[in-house]
């Protein structure tokens, strides 16, 4: 019983740490388990790109936002990018193959909510763990230049 006490004690206090240390946007995660867990960072992003993180996950934008309740979905500026990694709750574990940090060559479907913005999805596991990749282009029809502003920053994407 003290062990276990011990271990969501730690995982909590990491979290923290974590999300203080490095993070304008933390939002507290109820019910997940942290030990084990990667976190998710971006290595040296494009200028005007800004990287955004909470507990484990990571979101990269390619304009300024301003964390506040609604998220970063509607102050998204036309041929604006996001590049969000997340992982899933371990209850909902899919068990996908090996990462690969490509950009699919069709989106998979829109942003929620939305009719412009294309969604590239990336599933895979990265140290032992499923991770989900969603690459919003807001451009119904994303240039050449977008495509490869979204993969630079998708290769970029770091495990610790």
């Amino acid at each position: 019983m003290g062990v276990v006490l011990f271990r969501a004690n730690l995982a909590c206090l990491a979290a923290v740490a974590l999300t203080v240390a490095w993070s304008p946007v933390a939002h507290a995660q109820p019910g997940r388990n942290l030990i084990g867990t990667p976190f998710a960072s971006f290595s040296r992003l494009p200028p005007g790109w800004h990287q955004y993180r909470d507990a484990t996950d990571a979101t990269a934008l390619s304009w300024h936002y301003r964390p506040n309740s609604y998220g970063w979905a509607p102050s998204m500026p036309r041929g604006g990018i996001a590049v969000s990694v997340y992982f899933p709750h371990p209850r909902q574990r899919q068990r996908y193959g090996p990462l690969r940090l490509v950009l699919p060559r069709r989106p998979a479907t829109f942003l929620e909510g939305t009719r412009d913005t294309p969604e590239y999805r990336i599933f895979g596991r990265a140290r032992a763990v499923d991770v989900n990749i969603f690459v919003d282009i807001r451009r119904l029809h994303p240039t050449r230049a977008d495509l490869r502003a979204a993969q630079r920053v998708v290769s970029r994407i770091r495990f610790s």
